[in-house]
């Protein structure tokens, strides 16, 4: 530090070696895009990828660390349909225009589009099988197309509109039917989970069992309400004595493939028997079972209470009306019989919470033994034993809601790695769709089942009868407390997973936070290396690599000597979520798959306050946090102490601190300190515990700066300031001005709201000398607008003793309308920034040192405002030096950029213009510019690296977050190539029928054909004149075929390295799949065998089936 420059005196140069431009590679390093207007999601059991399509037209896939590709559909259209093909591994999408979009995932690098294909009608609903390559399409017309995703053309199978032949069929027949209008408009297509050539087809007015390979209607099922049950809308339905036809608005299939149900527009749910289309199992809604059986007491006891003076009474206004049921989905996690859960979307009254219900359901036990039939008609009714065994298996046994902030739109299970069952085999999460303000979405993820299910089955068991003989009055006073208690133990709620930051919008959105960088040992406090719980994020598929084409290796090769870094950002939830942005997390020197994602969420970190506003200790103090209205203003990590302080725009204060050993509070506040709320006792999830509450009393706050000695400064509107001793807690300063300018230090007083002349704008807390005396201590720089700086000396002489506040307040001048966050002390020898922490305080020894007077200068300061910077020596000394912006030229932040021992100071505009000046005598020295958005707001640390906040102008949330840095040649951060298909499973068997008795067999028999391969069905849509199948767009050289091969074995031994639950279930299922495999190939090897002997097992089947059948109708 040779360097001078010439002035009143001379200073070493802090900047010297930063003075060349080339010295400086400004660059964006990663931008990440926040989904809020998602429109329709997917999953791809398999692959365990999960896709978003939005109304801006983008589709982003998201799967394990680090994998999330984004790519926009070829004209600009809101995304309306969106399913993978799991046979294939494609993504297919139908936008609004009705235009069909197909992607081959199975490429290398970016998903390929093949193919844009334009459906003439209007395309209402899609569905697909894991078993062959065409996509059912149901129009509005009632037609339903198939499109071949191999061949990539429409094919020349189609299903009429069976519900209208059905209709016609009826009115043909001269019974009594009244069709509804726009009952034949199809809704949905579901397989059948065990029978390739079954498929349900849900009309408005019922639903359709077809049979692909005939293209003809099984059975319909059609719900006729009769005259006075109740139905959905309950007895105040003005057509109550009349029958009623409730149009169909969801569907859903029992895994067994035996009973499926229908939703309906009244909120009603009706469970059918596949085998039975002339009376439903039972119908039921949120409240009651059998709506739809006449109870003529009820009906005569609510018409007599709702209509006295005759039937024309009943308006309109008296119905309670249900939502319509918007969605089903039947989910079980055993293959032959075991507990389902339906789970749905809608049945609810307006105004009640939104969300989705779980029913937990019975098993379905089908009788062991079938008496034989007495009635001629039995060939035209479900067995009683099989229909009782049927109604069994949808009666409740639980039911869990998960809630949503706003109204859900839409729900989607996430299995483990089987496609089958409509995706919804085996799930583990659930993601919940809602809109909130604004008209934003927001995703919600949470485990599944809900938890309190796995306890049902242990809840319903009879209990063991106690011995009292057998044991003593202790005991069993001890064993009785321990059943009480396991009694009372309320089941947990669903545990929330992990979302990437992109997807955090609506409630969850982000609204501002911060770049903190810490040292080592505070990393290692908060952070330190526990590993995250088993299945945290929903998304587990692909893997994405380091581009080691374009990589600089021998920078990589330093990061890990870098300091490290978190992202702390504050959510519309009322949640503080932490990040790490340390450049250790992006080291990644061979050809390995990232195992985390980068910034990295730290979920173990996330502090949650909502919990905490109702306690009791908080909601009954005299200035509570009021549940509604309460939004974060800020959150303030102070790493080294290990406390969070989160701000609310009420002007509460709560802090949060990890224990530890090191780490300890009183229990128990001074009792003068009416503004402190000690909540030592009150646990919540997390490593964050709450510790203190401070109130509201002195209004709202402009700046609150926590140092890492325990120490912590409040500056409020009104122009009062309170600084606390966290460790104690106790108020030890209480400054406050009145309208006048004078100091009270009176516990009431308190100055009127814009007294702006005397308001605190920033806050300082460092470690220096003053004046004549280079003594260092803990000071406080407190600046007004008008630049008058008050600094506050502190002091404490031993560590178990509290802080003291030295009663000489000194008085200096800096620069006017400063800006937050704004003054610095450097070190008058190396031009290091002196902060309160504690590495600075043990160097300094500051406890029990008289005053010493130093020649030189021992330091400078900083002090920046609105519109410049000066530098004072000494704090109080002769001005070293003073720059102004320029003209018309807004600040945002200003920054002293730390860099291998030399100094800069930073400062950025709102056009995103980074102006350098050199240290101590500003010195104007380069100006680069940053990429800009509207409507945005930077956060920059010490090291050069910056975030810029985008923020929506409608939620005044964010939208997009974009990490950047001042240094990019010597910055480890390297582009990533994505591999989608990495990790995919291969596709287990086909469910297999299971048997229900004699009716099942019978019905197989009489109605339906003999199971079919998908092949077959291929083979039976695309047609006799199917052109040659288009290869495969996946990589096909040997050489890139040999590196995918590597990868993914990579990934095998990084997988069978974890000891989590997710791992060993990785592991089980591959090696289900190689069985399944080898049980392929034995069947290839016996097809021969099944050649010749195909005649006569079939004549045996045969026979056996007529015998069954005479015996069950007494022939």
């Amino acid at each position: 530090m040779d360097a001078l420059f010439k002035g009143k005196g001379a200073y070493n140069d802090f900047s010297y070696d930063l003075r060349d431009a080339r010295d400086w590679s400004v660059a964006s390093l990663k931008e990440i895009k926040c989904l809020s207007n998602i429109t329709s999601f997917a999953v791809d059991p398999l692959s365990g990828l999960v896709a978003f399509g939005s109304s801006s037209g983008s589709i982003h896939i998201h799967g394990g660390p680090a994998v999330e590709k984004l790519f926009k559909l070829p004209k600009a259209a809101s995304v309306k349909l969106l399913q993978f093909a799991s046979s294939s591994f494609k993504l297919v999408c139908v936008d609004k225009n009705d235009t069909l979009h197909i992607w081959d995932l199975n490429v290398y690098g970016n998903p390929k589009l093949e193919k844009s294909f334009h459906v003439k009608n209007s395309v209402l609903s899609i569905a697909l099988s894991p078993n062959h390559d065409h996509i059912f399409i149901a129009m509005k017309s009632g037609e339903i197309a198939t499109f071949d995703l191999l061949c990539l053309r429409i094919s020349p199978y189609t299903i009429p509109n069976m519900w209208k032949e059905f209709e016609e069929k009826m009115l043909a027949s001269g019974m009594p039917f009244s069709p509804t209008p726009g009952s034949t408009t199809p809704l949905e297509m579901v397989h059948h989970p065990r029978d390739l050539n079954l498929l349900f087809l849900a009309y408005a007015g019922g639903i359709a069992l077809c049979d692909i390979t005939d293209r003809v209607a099984l059975r319909h099922y059609e719900l006729v309400l009769p005259p006075g049950a109740q139905g959905g809308m309950g007895y105040s339905d003005p057509d109550i004595l009349q029958h009623r036809r409730p149009q169909v608005t969801a569907l859903a299939v029992h895994p067994s493939g035996h009973l499926f149900a229908v939703g309906y527009t009244d909120g009603s749910i009706a469970f059918w028997a596949v085998e039975d289309e002339d009376k439903p199992l039972t119908v039921r809604t949120l409240d009651e079972d059998d709506v739809n059986v006449v109870n003529g007491e009820r009906l005569a006891e609510m018409l007599s209470s709702q209509n006295p003076g005759g039937a024309s009474s009943r308006t309109p206004q008296h119905i309670s009306l249900r939502e319509p049921i918007f969605k089903l989905t039947w989910s079980g996690s055993d293959l032959s019989h075991g507990r389902t859960i339906l789970t749905m979307l809608g049945g609810t009254f307006p105004g009640d919470s939104g969300g989705v219900f779980a029913l937990l359901f019975s098993a379905l036990e089908p009788p062991s033994v079938l008496p034989a039939p007495t009635s001629s008609h039995a060939q035209q009714n479900l067995s009683p034993h099989i229909r009782a065994a049927l109604v069994d298996s949808v009666k409740i046994k639980n039911q869990a809601f998960y809630s949503t902030s706003g109204l859900c739109q839409d729900f989607l299970l996430v299995p483990k790695d089987n496609p089958y069952f409509s995706c919804a085999y085996d799930p583990f999460a659930i993601l919940l769709l809602s809109e909130e303000q604004g008209g934003t979405r927001c995703v919600q993820a949470y485990e599944f089942p809900p938890p309190e299910f796995s306890t049902t089955e242990l809840s319903n068991e009879p209990s063991e009868p106690v011995q009292l003989a057998q044991t003593d009055s202790d005991q069993l006073l001890d064993e009785g407390l321990s059943s009480a208690l396991e009694e009372l133990d309320v089941p947990r709620d669903p545990a929330q997973l992990t979302l990437p930051t992109s997807l955090l919008s609506g409630m969850n959105a982000v609204l501002d936070g911060d770049v903190v960088r810490l040292s080592r040992y505070a990393y290692e406090l908060l952070v330190g290396s526990e590993e995250p719980p088993p299945y945290e994020s929903p998304m587990r598929g692909g893997a994405a690599y380091i581009d080691m084409e374009h990589a600089n290796l021998q920078v990589m090769k330093f990061a890990k000597y870098h300091p490290n870094k978190l992202l702390v950002t504050h959510h519309r939830d009322l949640t503080v979520r932490f990040q790490d942005m340390s450049p250790q997390r992006l080291i990644c020197l061979d050809e390995l798959p990232l195992t985390t994602s980068w910034p990295t969420p730290l979920p173990l970190l996330t502090i949650n306050v909502n919990a905490l506003i109702s306690e009791p200790s908080i909601a009954s103090h005299h200035h509570p946090i009021s549940p509604r209205n309460t939004e974060i203003q800020s959150a303030k990590l102070s790493a080294e102490s290990q406390t969070c302080s989160v701000v609310f725009k009420s002007g509460h204060i709560l802090v949060y601190r990890v224990p530890g050993e090191a780490q300890q509070m009183s229990v128990e506040a001074y009792p003068d300190d009416e503004e402190l709320v000690t909540l030592g006792r009150v646990p919540t999830k997390g490593r964050f515990q709450p510790v203190l509450m401070i109130d509201n009393s002195h209004g709202s706050v402009t700046i609150c700066e926590v140092s890492d000695l325990g120490l912590m400064a409040i500056a409020y509107f009104g122009g009062a300031l309170l600084i606390v001793d966290l460790t104690i807690p106790k108020v030890i300063v209480r400054d406050i001005f009145d309208t006048k300018g004078k100091k009270d230090r009176g516990l009431h007083l308190h100055s009127p709201e814009g007294s702006g002349k005397y308001r605190m704008q920033s806050l300082s807390w460092v470690i220096c000398g003053f004046g004549q005396d280079s003594t260092p201590r803990v000071r406080l720089m407190a600046s007004h607008h008008s630049g008058s700086t008050h600094i506050f000396t502190l002091d404490r002489p031993h560590q178990d003793r509290p802080w003291t506040v030295s009663s000489d307040v000194k008085v200096t001048e800096g620069y006017e309308d400063p800006l937050p966050r704004s003054s610095f002390i450097l070190n008058g020898r190396t031009g290091a920034v002196c902060k309160a922490d504690k590495e600075t305080f043990k160097a300094s020894d500051v406890r029990g040192h008289s005053p010493r007077p130093s020649e030189d200068v021992h330091s400078f300061w900083i002090s920046a405002g609105h519109k410049g910077v000066k530098c004072i020596a000494n704090v109080n000394g002769s001005r070293v030096g003073r720059a102004e912006w320029g003209k018309g030229k807004v600040i945002e932040c200003v920054e002293i950029l730390a860099r291998n021992g030399i100094y800069v100071l930073c400062a950025i505009t709102a056009t995103r213009e980074l102006l350098t000046y050199a240290l101590p005598s500003l010195d104007y020295m380069h100006s680069f510019q940053l990429p800009s958005t509207p409507n945005s707001a930077i956060s920059l640390d010490d090291t050069g690296d910056y975030v810029d906040w985008t923020f929506d102008p409608r939620t005044n949330a964010v939208s997009q977050i974009s990490l950047g840095t001042f240094f990019k040649i010597n910055h480890p951060y390297n582009d990533t190539v994505v591999d989608l298909a990495v990790g995919r499973r291969s596709l287990p068997p086909q469910p297999q029928p299971i048997p229900l008795g004699p009716t099942t067999l019978l019905g197989s028999l009489l109605n339906y054909k003999r199971s079919v391969t998908g092949d077959q069905i291929d083979a039976l849509l695309a047609g006799p004149d199917r052109p040659p199948i288009k290869p495969s767009h996946a990589r096909i050289d040997p050489e890139s075929q040999k590196q995918r091969e590597s990868k993914a074995q990579a990934v095998a031994s990084q997988t069978s390295g974890m000891g989590s639950a997710s791992g060993l279930y990785s592991s089980l299922s591959t090696a289900l799949a190689e069985r399944g495999e080898m049980l392929g190939d034995l069947e290839e090897g016996f097809r021969s065998l099944e050649t010749g002997t195909k005649n006569m097992v079939s004549q045996a089947k045969k026979l056996a089936a007529q015998q069954t059948a005479k015996g069950w109708f007494g022939w």
